[in-house]
């Protein structure tokens, strides 16, 4: 198994980061200003991905992914930031997955056909966005069905 899986690690419950949304940030000023901190890497890309209800005491090593953490000391909240350029959205999808986390809608929309990861690792990745993607398909199904019911009963 990729490092940082488990059988036990794949039965807990995901915390669901499927609304966060990417954001730029320039780290040099805030390494700078002493306002963040960096662990298992330093980034490279101004982007980064946060993790909503992120504790540090929980994290899974992310080695071998080309991303690295950071924790952004002022608002104690942490994120994912590529530590290289043109990181690949199925090693952002596993550092979520890792971590314990759903990965964003924003990663999901990225990936593609060929995956750099390894089998088993592809495999639970793919696993957690199947059952996100479907799970809002269903609730997405249910609004249509009920504004289908609310337009069809409206009078003339």
């Amino acid at each position: 198994m990729g490092a940082g899986m488990s059988e036990k690690s794949e039965e807990k419950p995901l915390f669901n980061a499927s609304d966060v949304v990417p954001r730029r940030v320039e780290w040099s000023r805030l390494e700078l200003e002493g306002k963040v901190s960096f662990h298992q890497g330093e980034p490279l890309t101004m982007d980064c991905y946060d993790l909503p209800q992120f504790d540090p005491r929980r994290v899974a090593p992310i080695s071998g992914l080309d991303v690295c953490l950071v924790h952004f000391l002022e608002s104690d909240t942490w994120a994912i930031a590529p530590s290289r350029e043109e990181v690949s959205a199925w090693a952002i999808a596993a550092a979520y997955v890792r971590l314990g986390f759903v990965p964003p809608l924003a990663v999901m929309d990225r990936l593609e056909e060929r995956s750099d990861l390894v089998p088993i690792e592809t495999r639970r990745v793919a696993q957690v966005v199947r059952e996100e993607v479907i799970a809002r398909q269903d609730r997405l199904n249910r609004i249509l069905k009920l504004l289908d019911t609310v337009v069809k009963n409206l009078p003339f």
